[in-house]
Order: C-alpha cells, then sequence, then structure tokens
C-alpha cells in the first residue's frame, strides 16, 4: 500500500541508480527514443528525472530527443576543441581553419539546444514569474533582500 496525498518535490525529482551504476528512468516517464545512441538516451533520462513525471507529454518527445541530439553533439564538439587546442595549430593556417569551424559549429549546437531548452521551460528562466524576476533583477547586486524595501530610516 503506497502513502496518502500528493508526492512532494524531493519525491518527484529523486533518481534511481540502477545495480551497474548506469541511470534508470523513473516510473511514469517516457522511455528514451530508440534512434537515441547510449550518450544521448542518458541525457534523456537525465532531463526527464530531473522533472515531474507529467512534464513530457507524447508530442514533446520528438523535441526532447532533438534536444539530447544537440546536447550530445555540443559534448562531441566540445571535446574535438579540447584536443585541437592542446595542439601547436597557431602557426598552421590549416589547423587553425578547422579551429575556428569547429568553434562554429559548436556555437550553432549551443544555440539550438538552448533554443530548444527554452521551448521545453528547462532553464532557469522559465521559473520565475514575471513579478519575481522583476523583483530580482532590481535587487540584484544591491545586497537588499525584497523585504528590506524600505523609503524610511529608522532611528
Amino acid at each position: 500500500m503506497g502513502s496518502r496525498g500528493r508526492k512532494s518535490n524531493a519525491e518527484l525529482r529523486m533518481v534511481a541508480a540502477s545495480s551497474d551504476g548506469g541511470l534508470v528512468n523513473l516510473g511514469g516517464r517516457p522511455k528514451p527514443d530508440k534512434s537515441l545512441t547510449k550518450r544521448q538516451a542518458e541525457i534523456w533520462i537525465d532531463v526527464t528525472n530531473s522533472l515531474p513525471s507529467d512534464w513530457f507529454r507524447p508530442e514533446h518527445h520528438a523535441m526532447l530527443a532533438a534536444y539530447c541530439k544537440h546536447v550530445s553533439t555540443y559534448e562531441e564538439l566540445s571535446e574535438q576543441i579540447e584536443r585541437a587546442s592542446a595542439e601547436d595549430w597557431v602557426c598552421d593556417d590549416e589547423k587553425l581553419e578547422v579551429y575556428r569551424k569547429l568553434l562554429a559549429m559548436r556555437d550553432k549546437e549551443c544555440a539550438r539546444l538552448v533554443q530548444l531548452a527554452t521551448k521545453m521551460r528547462l532553464t532557469h528562466q522559465s521559473s520565475y514569474e514575471a513579478l519575481s524576476a522583476a523583483t530580482a533583477k532590481k535587487n540584484a547586486g544591491s545586497g537588499r533582500r525584497p523585504w528590506q524595501d524600505t523609503d524610511y530610516e529608522v532611528k
């Protein structure tokens, strides 16, 4: 017999681990698409386990799969850029051009994955309401808290 009432956020966001140390897709969450690679499926599981179980409906699965593919491609390009920057490429025009192309490709992947993350409401920005975002912006850097906003001095 299960517990009564609604599940807490902590219960909804809890991630389970399998016996081999990999992540397990928690109950009620969509299974990774069959077309995804192992790394892309891991990203899928990370994303779906970090959100409430009803966050992704079937019509969102294609967008989530595209997001996972863009994240893995971004990671691969970043690894190639790290390897290229470790080499002596500054004096070689051909290597420098390859390096520039890798940077441009990574920037495009980053833009696409941010765009998809925003559409699926995965970003921090989507967790703010308009009023609280305005308050946070107003108080940013001032060191003041919203409850400290007063127009009078205490003597």
